[in-house]
């Protein structure tokens, strides 16, 4: 969960090496979920730009492969990259990506969020020729096709799955059994009218922000990387 109080913990450890071996041998899951020489795949991406979605939608279709994800944090990219596994980078712009931030926690400010996000951007523009970029708002279109990518590129054989509405339906099923037992339904990664009226509330604070504009500039960046069609 992403909270104010660990924003700046965040920030330092997104690009430090030292920091994410400490704390990946501090927090369990942490240590679980890193890009590692084990690993077959790494999906990942800045929080709320629909890592979990993608995640879900992978695993869904090749159960029981070892996957780095949700470390959101440009460290892993870097790994995923240094040990040649198959990395995707799931990207989203920042209005919507820091709107979906304070849904899940109001005492996030916008400075803090906008701040998080850049220092994530600016941390993976060294490694785009090296992964493959999926922008959120292609992930129903171009899922199959990136994997697809994927195996022509490193030889795989993953599976690419299909973006039917029956398959859809599991995979969304699945991704609210990953968050039973928490009380906190606005943690659960898929649309809810709540999240989009505090969203909607939000997009004009954020465009007024003056970090905004470098926020929105080095999303444009990465993005020209994306997968397409």
């Amino acid at each position: 969960m992403m909270k104010a109080t660990g924003i700046w913990l965040k920030t330092a450890f997104s690009n430090s090496e030292i920091l994410y071996w400490v704390l990946k041998l501090s927090i369990n899951n942490v240590y679980q979920r890193r890009s590692s020489q084990d690993k077959e795949i790494c999906i990942e991406g800045f929080p709320r730009s629909g890592n979990t979605f993608l995640y879900h939608y992978f695993s869904f279709f090749n159960p029981g492969t070892k996957v780095s994800h949700h470390v959101h944090a440009p460290i892993q990219v870097k790994l995923a990259v240094r040990h040649k596994i198959p990395c995707i980078l799931v990207v989203r712009e920042p209005i919507q990506t820091i709107a979906s931030l304070y849904a899940v926690d109001e005492k996030i400010s916008i400075r803090q969020a906008l701040s998080y996000y850049k220092d994530f951007y600016y941390g993976v523009l060294p490694y785009l020729d090296d992964v493959y970029v999926v922008d959120n708002s292609d992930l129903n279109d171009v899922t199959t096709h990136v994997i697809d990518k994927v195996n022509a590129e490193f030889g795989t054989q993953f599976n690419v799955g299909e973006s039917c509405d029956d398959s859809l339906s599991k995979i969304k099923e699945n991704i609210r059994k990953s968050n039973d037992g928490n009380p906190q339904a606005m943690l659960v990664a898929l649309p809810s009218e709540e999240k989009e009226r505090i969203k909607n509330k939000m997009v004009e604070r954020i465009k007024a922000h003056p970090a905004y504009a470098e926020a929105e500039a080095l999303f444009s960046q990465v993005r020209q990387h994306r997968i397409v069609c």
